[in-house]
């Protein structure tokens, strides 16, 4: 197997390819966008507010959601929520897949999204019992006990998009090579593709249903379906990464959330508590893949 001398990305990750140096497609991308000049930001900011125009005056429910945006809770969805909403007047809709695996700390922070944001929140979970077949069906599929929770985030947005009416998404950071993009300015939108190919490892809820070693059936996994293409086009559904129009600047992001949203006073369990949003992600991350392991050693 080959890795990428920079990323350390296994050549065997879909779309990436290796130059002749040993580095990845996807690092070279990256750099490009790095080094950028702010002119072309300039422009890159105009195209996003012109096709951000175009999808507001196409509404057809005028008083309805500007957008959809899929979050977590952490630190990337949150900013994503912020510039929307503080950047652009827009009215979102945030959708959650609970995979449930959040930490205390998780919980609390996503939960705050919705006061500290002043935004509609939708927050859904499977039966945990068929969220325990489907890590069992992400290990022995592909070794990823998470499956779920990437097909989760990258579905049920669409879906809630089509129900509401909708025509856009917002997403965050540009997936560099996984929709054919080689070069910064391909900027590709988010896809049925790009979902399947990437985040979906290849598989559906199909394949889970049809697999008789998971207690799995079709309408334990409605929520993994992805919309029709009718659905998509009567909708005029588009999803945009704005790292694609915006320098994506993970510590920068970080600090302007942290700063304006971590000094709030709210009451938790009927006690004043400090606001400690965002402050335990790493934790979160660090030992959310434990988590999981347990969960799968126990339903054996």
């Amino acid at each position: 197997m080959n890795y990428c001398k920079k990323c350390v990305y296994p050549i065997s990750a879909v779309g990436l390819s290796l130059s002749d140096e040993g580095i990845c497609s996807a690092c070279e991308a990256h750099e490009v966008s790095e080094n950028s000049p702010e002119a072309d930001w300039g422009r890159r900011k105009e195209i996003f507010e012109d096709i951000l125009e175009n999808r507001l005056s196409t509404k057809k429910e005028k008083g309805n959601y500007d957008c959809v945006i899929g979050v977590s809770g952490g630190k990337d969805s949150c900013f994503q929520a912020h510039k929307m909403i503080e950047d652009y007047n827009l009215k979102p809709l945030l959708v959650t897949y609970h995979g449930n695996n959040y930490l205390p700390e998780g919980d609390f922070n996503r939960d705050l999204m919705r006061q500290v944001l002043d935004a509609d929140h939708l927050v859904f979970g499977p039966s945990v019992k068929k969220l325990k077949e489907l890590n069992k069906f992400g290990f022995y599929k592909m070794g990823d006990m998470n499956w779920h929770a990437h097909a989760g985030i990258m579905t049920y947005p669409c879906q809630m998009s089509v129900r509401h009416n909708v025509n856009l998404m917002i997403w965050g950071e540009t997936p560099y090579d996984i929709s054919g993009m080689y070069d910064v300015d391909d900027m590709p939108e988010f896809s049925k593709r790009t979902r399947h190919e990437f985040s979906m490892r290849g598989y559906e809820w199909n394949d889970a249903v049809e697999d008789k070693r998971f207690e799995l059936s079709e309408r334990d996994l409605n929520w993994l379906k992805y919309p029709s293409d009718k659905d998509i086009e009567n909708v005029d559904l588009r999803g945009l990464y704005i790292g694609s129009y915006f320098p994506w600047k993970v510590k920068e992001q970080t600090e302007i959330v942290t700063e304006k949203y971590s000094d709030l006073v709210v009451y938790q369990d009927s006690t004043i508590v400090k606001c400690r949003f965002l402050q335990k992600i790493e934790e979160a991350d660090r030992f959310g893949p434990t988590q999981n392991s347990k969960l799968f050693i126990k339903t054996q």
